[in-house]
C-alpha cells in the first residue's frame, strides 16, 4: 500500500535545523491538510531530548532495507 501524499494530515520538515541561542536544538515543521498548508511551528528540543530519538533512528535505519527508485523495498 502507498500513501497518497495529497490527502490527510501532514507534517513535514520546512527547513534545516537549528540551534537556539540558549543551546538548544529547533526543529522547524509545516503542517499540513490534504496538500494545503496549515501553519509552521518550531519545537524547541533539548540534548537530551534528541539523544534518544537519534540513537533509535540510527538503529531503525541501520536494519531498513531502502527503497529503489520504483520506492518499492525489495527484501533478499
Amino acid at each position: 500500500m502507498r500513501a497518497n501524499l495529497a490527502r490527510g494530515v501532514r507534517v513535514e520538515r520546512s527547513s534545516a535545523l537549528r540551534q537556539t541561542e540558549a543551546g538548544h536544538i529547533a526543529f522547524p515543521l509545516l503542517v499540513g491538510h490534504n496538500g494545503n498548508p496549515l501553519g509552521e511551528g518550531n519545537p524547541i528540543l533539548t540534548y537530551d531530548a534528541t539523544s534518544e530519538p537519534h540513537a533509535e533512528l540510527g538503529r531503525l535505519l541501520a536494519d531498513a532495507v531502502p527503497p529503489t527508485a520504483d520506492g518499492v523495498r525489495h527484501h533478499e
